[in-house]
């Protein structure tokens, strides 16, 4: 599965997902976890961009997903640093 945003940025995993399983991708820490516990940062794709690149702009950003098999879905949570 794929993320991808208008900011430039991209992220691509090579791991394949149950039925109910997640990956949590943790930009700040530079992580992803498989269910919050297993790493998985290993199977980012050499074409992603480095995850403390993927950041949300001030403004606007769309960003979409691309599963690999046309089915799963994707939740961004995300911090406000606007001071």
């Amino acid at each position: 599965p794929a993320i991808v945003s208008s900011a430039g940025w991209s992220m691509r995993f090579g791991i394949i997902l149950a039925a109910g399983e997640y990956l949590e991708v943790d930009t700040l820490e530079g992580t992803a976890m498989l269910g919050g516990t297993a790493d998985r940062l290993y199977t980012i794709e050499p074409d992603s961009s480095p995850l403390e690149q993927c950041l949300l702009p001030v403004g606007n950003t769309s960003v979409g997903f691309i599963p690999e098999d046309g089915t799963g879905s994707v939740v961004i949570a995300y911090r406000s640093a606007y001071l």
